[in-house]
């Protein structure tokens, strides 16, 4: 017997029991093309299991973005870095179709991108198809409290400079908001996809 149980006529909050046991909320589905054209930023977000607000509900919000193709140790580190950074990580997630508006190389699925980085336990929430570059819409309508970023950033993986017109943490900026961290080692995507490419070869 499964029993559903809602808050509200809404139903976007619902818990459900299978026989007698509450079940884990499933996560919910967020198409990587959904185009920001009379979408709220808030209709993006993916929460992690282990999360129980949502990203403008928290006290302190910090916001990091990136493609987090493969996960390698030195995205994991500025996750950790992130999390001690506020009481709620959101983690903005670049969909295939961004990074190739910028030239930036995709190298694993977005789906599978997405998927790893709602299992690291240090991510509370997901902003699904995140703008490469995060407005200040964006930043007021979540309530982000903190931009990070590494110093080894998304922008020199693809070979350009975290500066001038290439920096899309202008608006972080401006606001006083943009905290650097200092990447643990200098690991880009490119490199771990030509190592990983180098082994399958051997």
């Amino acid at each position: 017997i499964s029993v559903i149980a809602v808050a509200s006529n809404a139903c976007d909050q619902f818990a459900v029991k299978v026989n007698g046991e509450l079940q884990k909320p499933p996560l919910l589905s967020v198409p990587a093309s959904l185009s920001s054209e009379g979408l709220n930023w808030q209709d993006r977000v993916v929460l992690a299991d282990s999360s129980g607000e949502w990203p403008w509900e928290a006290h302190d919000l910090v916001y990091v973005d990136g493609a987090w193709t493969f996960l390698h140790a030195a995205q994991q580190s500025i996750l950790k870095e992130a999390r001690l950074r506020g009481s709620h990580l959101l983690v903005g997630v670049h969909s295939d179709e961004v990074l190739s508006q910028f030239n930036a190389p995709v190298l694993e699925n977005y789906a599978s991108r997405v998927g790893r980085i709602l299992q690291s336990r240090h991510v509370c929430s997901v902003l699904a198809n995140a703008p490469w570059a995060p407005s200040l819409e964006m930043i007021a309508s979540l309530g982000i409290k903190h931009v990070v970023m590494g110093s080894l950033c998304k922008v020199q993986d693809i070979g350009l400079e975290c500066s001038g017109d290439d920096n899309p943490y202008h608006a972080a900026h401006e606001l006083g908001i943009l905290e650097v961290i200092t990447s643990s080692d200098d690991t880009t995507e490119r490199l771990v996809h030509s190592q990983l490419v180098g082994q399958s070869k051997m």
